[in-house]
């Protein structure tokens, strides 16, 4: 069994590659076994530099927090992380942000 990776998509490459933000780091992986469209913001799980598939941005989260508490990390940290990107992308976006913008983060460490 393999465990991708979650990422966030930070931009959509026209060669067939995305940016994605995963644990910090910025990745470029291709997008050439995946059906679906993704856009900046999407959320995706990597592996061996190909998305494997598309997940909402609740279904990350879920993982996120599953992945730490496996690792012994403290729930609380994590969803307060998340809540705090969440919240933070609520902001921009009322306040008329491109949504396309990586802004202040929104990957979870994983």
């Amino acid at each position: 069994m393999c465990l991708g990776e979650l990422a966030e998509v930070t931009q959509v490459n026209e060669s067939g590659t995305a940016e994605v933000r995963s644990g910090g780091r910025t990745k470029t992986v291709s997008l050439v076994t995946l059906e679906a469209l993704v856009v900046p913001g999407d959320w995706v799980v990597i592996h061996s530099g190909f998305v494997l598939e598309r997940i909402s941005a609740a279904e990350a989260h879920e993982a996120a927090l599953i992945r730490a508490t496996s690792r012994g990390e403290g729930v609380f940290k994590v969803a307060n992380q998340a809540a705090s990107t969440m919240a933070a992308k609520d902001a921009s976006s009322r306040d008329g942000a491109a949504m396309d913008s990586p802004g202040s983060g929104g990957a979870v460490e994983v």
